[in-house]
């Protein structure tokens, strides 16, 4: 950490605020913030990466985008619920308005707007939002891809949340199988689907079939997360994750055009 800050420092003195090289160092001591919960210093420093980036390239160049996603990232994490819906609000109509409503890195600002409707409590809105990306992704991939398991079992999760655990169970049960096709049966991914399953079931007194999962997915989890680790619960995951590798941006660019700044979408953590 005091390297990094020293970096900065240093390049300050040195180069300029406004040297790209500066920019850079700041995002990589904002990103170590971040990790090390430090989210004031991380929020104070992204804000400034959203304004000079503004000013230095305007408020649609793809870094920008970018700054303000990684900005809602450090909003989230310090709690900040009512800064970061509304900037990642922005994030998403700018999106639609400069990538296209098709393109990957916006079905992801709106998947991650859905997750913070959810953590609002504006589960309504959270669920059409989740179920318009997944009819998207499905439309554009295809039912076996991936990303669109990954959406699938977010709005899962999203069903299981507002007790509407019939439909949770429901995508839950195509999202497992696909899951051990795709991934395979010991893969991380496959076995907290399982166990989302094995808890849903439970939730409407399915009780053997919950136990038959459990039996499975118990000992999976000890083995990959280790006996004394609390078992992982469904975290909701990043559809970020998989999503550029789809389509034109196949060819190693990246969805949001940021290849070669050096930048990394912290809000996607």
């Amino acid at each position: 950490m005091e390297l990094l800050q020293q970096v900065v420092a240093d390049g300050v003195r040195l180069l300029g605020p406004d040297h790209p090289e500066v920019l850079l160092s700041r995002n990589s001591l904002a990103s170590a913030y971040l990790q090390a919960a430090r989210t004031e210093e991380a929020a104070e420093l992204l804000e400034q990466r959203v304004a000079d980036s503004e000013r230095l390239l305007g408020p649609d160049h793809r870094i920008s985008l970018l700054a303000r996603a990684n900005l809602v990232g450090a909003y989230r994490e310090g709690h900040w619920a009512a800064e970061a819906l509304g900037l990642q609000e922005q994030v998403v109509s700018d999106s639609d308005r400069l990538l296209g409503a098709d393109h990957p890195s916006t079905l992801t600002a709106r998947n991650n707007l859905a997750r913070l409707y959810q953590m609002a409590g504006r589960t309504q809105e959270a669920l059409i939002l989740q179920e318009q990306v997944l009819s998207d992704i499905e439309s554009l991939l295809g039912n076996g891809h991936p990303s669109t398991l990954l959406a699938r079992a977010n709005l899962a999760e999203s069903y299981r949340q507002a007790d509407r655990f019939e439909e949770a169970i429901g995508l839950l049960e195509q999202v497992v199988p696909a899951r051990e096709r795709v991934l395979g049966a010991d893969h991380v991914d496959t076995v907290i689907a399982r166990g989302c399953l094995a808890g849903a079931y439970a939730q409407v007194r399915r009780t053997e079939e919950s136990i038959v999962l459990l039996e499975s997915v118990v000992p999976d989890c000890e083995r990959l997360f280790g006996v004394d680790r609390p078992r992982p619960r469904h975290r909701p995951l990043r559809l970020g994750r998989l999503l550029p590798t789809v389509g034109p941006h196949r060819q190693g660019a990246r969805p949001d055009g940021a290849r070669g700044s050096g930048l990394r979408p912290v809000a996607s953590r």
